[in-house]
């Protein structure tokens, strides 16, 4: 099975790599740690994350 990394996996869901460790370190997305400071998530977590993520959360995008 290949796994992606944080950068992967904020990239796929639209936020910063360190919106994905602190969802990792809360428990709402599975990943496995390979080494102090990594870790691998498996596509399939991210995508139910992606699919289940609430759109209108955090500050709202200024309009121009």
């Amino acid at each position: 099975m290949k796994m992606i990394t944080v950068a992967d996996a904020a990239e796929l869901l639209g936020v910063s790599t360190r919106r994905v460790q602190r969802l990792i370190q809360v428990g709402l997305l599975p990943a496995t740690r390979v080494t102090s400071r990594m870790y691998l998530l498996d596509p399939k977590d991210v995508e139910v994350a992606r699919k289940t993520r609430n759109k209108k959360s955090g500050r709202p995008k200024k309009e121009h």
